[in-house]
């Protein structure tokens, strides 16, 4: 928390990834869940209680308040200052504030949230996409093999070569990192799944290896975009990618917080109002 403070009070441009960890949060504890509830606008709350599993109740709260958290540090507003406008397919932008853009998504242990402030391509805010992804999430566990036939759907035929020299072993590994490239892509257009992924063509990837993070460049639809990938777990199951316009890409710092350093700073600022 003390090193993204730093960087906040000394960068005027920056590109930052917030993970915050939802799996070792306490939510499963009443009256902190309720603590932490009640930092959110009603309309919020109602979403949260609409979810049926109490993890993903969990998870949605958490999301939000990395939301309220990651605005805040950014635009110096208090959280009920803060008001969003929505894209056609939902992709929330912060109102008020041409300089600032980010973007919000869940995975299996984190919840994440990746903020660009002053990062301008012609002349425009660079948009970004995030988007993690797990090994699990085709695979019921780590032993079962990935039938990467069963998925070809999702592939255009460029991609396909890559998994056919994969080693099975790798291959739950690969098809993770290949969705979060795609997935992330349609975080940064703002179209969601609502658009066909055979459309985002990746290619083949020649160069994956073990490295924990990796940047690639692609030119897709006539955009020339980076993706910036990190293996957030030293056991490689989980994923976070970004995506954003190559012209003006910054490498993003990754913070990893914990609940409390949230729920502390929305605390502090509300005695300071």
């Amino acid at each position: 928390m003390e090193q993204l403070k730093k960087l906040l009070e000394k960068e005027q441009s920056y590109s930052i990834i917030l993970l915050l960890d939802v799996k070792n949060s306490g939510l499963n504890d009443g009256f902190l869940f309720e603590n932490a509830m009640r930092f959110l606008p009603l309309e919020w709350q109602a979403q949260v209680l609409r979810k049926k599993l109490q993890q993903d109740k969990f998870t949605a709260l958490s999301n939000k308040l990395l939301q309220l958290f990651g605005c805040s540090i950014a635009t110096g507003l208090y959280p009920d200052e803060i008001s969003f406008q929505y894209e056609t397919f939902g992709k929330p932008i912060l109102k008020g504030f041409d300089n600032i853009s980010f973007n919000m998504s869940n995975g299996q242990e984190f919840t994440s949230m990746c903020l660009l402030k002053d990062a301008f391509c012609n002349g425009i805010i660079n948009q970004v996409g995030i988007d993690m992804a797990s090994i699990y999430d085709t695979t019921g566990n780590e032993d079962e093999i990935l039938d990467v036939d069963a998925f070809k759907g999702i592939f255009h035929k460029d991609e396909l070569p890559t998994f056919k020299n994969c080693s099975t072993e790798k291959l739950g590994e690969l098809f993770t990192y290949y969705w979060s490239l795609k997935e992330c892509y349609t975080k940064f257009t703002g179209t969601g799944l609502n658009y066909d992924l055979t459309k985002i063509n990746m290619g083949e990837i020649l160069d994956y290896d073990d490295s924990d993070e990796k940047v690639t460049k692609r030119r897709i639809q006539q955009r020339d975009v980076t993706f910036y990938s990190k293996w957030i777990n030293n056991d490689r199951k989980e994923i976070v990618t970004i995506c954003s316009f190559e012209g003006s890409f910054i490498k993003p710092r990754i913070f990893t917080l914990k609940l409390a350093n949230i729920l502390e700073y929305f605390e502090s600022i509300k005695t300071c109002k």
